[in-house]
């Protein structure tokens, strides 16, 4: 058997010879275990914590309130008060790990908890109390920033200065969408009031009054929400004013020019003739050959500079009325024109009637006809240019002419060197906005197509117009009295080559309101997206309706892509407006519900507490 290990000291056993007894003691000598301490919480505490948990909602609140306000002040508040009650949840957490555990130095927590609670909801309230007094001067501002800032038109008094143009479709549907933003805007305005009044009657003291914190948290959101919806409205509006002035200007010119180029081509017969008769002619002393005065050809000079300055003012006019005065006054000048230039032509007449032209007279005032009819050519060929343009504009490509490239040789062919030069420079210039048809036809398809078709066909008949002016004709004074047969068709053409120009104005007016159109779909559609996103109540009346409004939304959406007339399409931009702003409220209104509910469980549970 091995020995002890070095330097542990050997020890002897000895067996015992009986086992151990029991040792008793008399039961009235037994001691109890000494007790371990127990903390039970009293009402205080738990009162506390179910403060400390309504705090914790507001802090939530809060946070989205901050999302609302701007600058650097509120955001400073709110870490400032995420901080407060971090230290609160904190502080009850270890407290909970003390008390599961025994912890001896329980009752010094306690205290250390209840004070960190106070001193948590004291200032937390403080800085709940700093940001309400923050929202409710924002909101103020944003108010008075709405009032003052965002003005629509009153559409009643466009009823006037349009009168003369209303029928042009791009003006009729603009007006009535026009006329829907007015509305919209004035229904936004008074939703902003009642938010106003929301925001000052919420009287916000502590985490009692909640549902005020709620209410201008809500006061808030709606009154940003709306004065962004204002100022899109506005936009709209302003764009709108400025494509109707632009269509009234295009729509006016084109009508004043029907009744004008007649007496142009008057007027320069009658300079041409007296011209020719001043040179080929006897005159007795004082008089002229032809009747008419160096004084009469000044008076009729005169009024076409004056006509031409209205239409310079009409141009550069920024308003209805002054473009609605500026027609009158140069439709006025055609009436005047039309009588002097009556009188000069019966004094020809009876010039010719004293003495028929000559073989000489005759070939010079062919001539001269020509020369006048020439213009029908040049205004064929800018109205070609400019059907060019708006084809490539409704395509969204580089259009070369109505039948392919046989268009543009036709052009090439009938103009001069210098004119294809300028031609060609100006195409290869233009350069068409695919993205804008693209946006039309993806929301006004049937529309899209039904303004190719309109502006291909209207650019063919041009094109066959230009065919007529180009060919020869024999120009001879062959009407009863005074005037040509061949100059009248000329005249007649450039008179509907006019017309053709200002319907063919249509489809790209057409084209820029229902791009401005698509673009507001799009906002729309991205209000009821963000919407959708919001997690509702399931099976609450709130998500039953939006659920029906998003369907008669996408409804009225495939509507407009469809629709083959033009007449329905602003109401269909009117119903969808409606229709998103009516969800977002509903969103709203479901918003502060669930905060409020939130905010009443944390108060039920302040309340058991209180009772114990």
């Amino acid at each position: 058997m091995p020995g002890p290990a070095p330097g542990v000291p050997e020890v002897a056993y000895v067996e015992p010879s009986v086992p151990p007894a029991v040792v008793t003691v008399p039961p009235h000598e037994v001691r109890e275990p000494a007790p371990v301490t127990a903390i039970h919480e009293d009402e205080e505490l738990p009162e506390l914590r179910a403060r400390r948990s309504l705090v914790s909602s507001l802090v939530d609140v809060a946070t989205r309130l901050v999302d609302e306000l701007p600058g650097e002040p509120a955001r400073s508040v709110l870490n400032a008060l995420k901080i407060k009650a971090a230290t609160a949840e904190n502080a009850e957490r270890d407290y909970d790990f003390a008390r599961s555990r025994r912890d001896p130095n329980l009752p010094g927590i306690r205290n250390t908890v209840i004070n960190a609670i106070n001193s948590s909801i004291e200032g937390s309230r403080n800085d709940l109390l700093q940001l309400a007094d923050l929202a409710k001067s924002y909101g103020e501002q944003v108010h008075e920033y709405c009032s003052k800032n965002f003005s629509f038109t009153n559409v009643d008094r466009l009823r006037y200065p349009l009168e003369k143009c209303l029928d042009a479709v791009p003006i009729k549907l603009s007006v009535a969408t026009l006329s829907s933003v007015e509305n919209t805007a004035l229904t936004v305005i008074q939703e902003n009031d009642t938010q106003l009044r929301i925001l000052r009657s919420a009287e916000f003291i502590d985490e009692c009054e909640a549902d005020d914190f709620v209410d201008i948290y809500a006061a808030v959101a709606a009154l940003n929400f709306r004065m962004k919806i204002l100022q899109r409205l506005a936009e709209l509006d302003a764009a709108l004013n400025k494509d109707i002035l632009d269509m009234q200007k295009m729509w006016m010119k084109g009508r004043l020019q029907l009744s004008r180029i007649p007496l142009e081509v008057d007027a320069n017969l009658v300079q041409e003739l007296n011209v020719l008769f001043s040179k080929s002619r006897p005159a007795p002393p004082g008089q002229t050959a032809s009747g008419i005065t160096a004084a009469d050809m000044e008076a009729i000079r005169g009024m076409f500079i004056r006509q031409h300055e209205d239409v310079q003012a009409m141009e550069k006019a920024t308003s209805f009325d002054t473009v609605a005065a500026m027609y009158e006054n140069a439709m006025m000048f055609n009436q005047k024109l039309e009588g002097i230039l009556d009188v000069q032509k019966d004094k020809l007449r009876a010039a010719l009637e004293r003495q028929p032209l000559t073989k000489e007279e005759a070939n010079a005032a062919a001539e001269a006809m020509a020369k006048i009819a020439d213009t029908a050519v040049d205004e064929g060929e800018e109205c070609w240019r400019y059907m060019q343009i708006v084809n490539s504009e409704v395509s969204g490509k580089y259009e070369e002419g109505p039948g392919g490239f046989g268009g543009k040789a036709l052009l090439q062919k009938l103009t001069t060197k210098k004119k294809a030069g300028t031609a060609e420079q100006g195409e290869s210039a233009f350069f068409p906005d695919s993205a804008i048809a693209s946006d039309v036809k993806k929301h006004f398809s049937e529309q899209w197509r039904r303004l190719e078709i309109f502006a291909k066909d209207q650019w063919t008949r041009v094109q066959d117009m230009l065919e007529k002016a180009k060919k020869g004709a024999k120009y001879k004074f062959d009407k009863e009295g005074f005037g040509s047969t061949a100059l009248d068709k000329k005249t007649n053409l450039r008179v509907e080559t006019a017309r053709k120009k200002a319907e063919t104005g249509v489809p790209s007016m057409l084209m820029r309101y229902y791009n401005r159109l698509g673009k507001e779909f799009e906002a729309y559609e991205s209000i009821v997206n963000a919407a959708l996103i919001y997690p509702l109540r399931r099976e609450s009346q709130a998500a039953i309706e939006i659920g029906e409004l998003k369907s008669r939304f996408d409804s009225e959406k495939t509507l407009a892509r469809g629709s083959q007339d033009f007449d329905p399409i602003p109401e269909y931009a009117a119903t969808m407006l409606q229709t998103c702003l009516k969800i977002w409220s509903l969103v709203e209104m479901e918003r502060a519900t669930q905060l409020k509910e939130a905010m009443e469980k944390a108060r039920v549970d302040l309340h058991d507490a209180a009772q114990g």
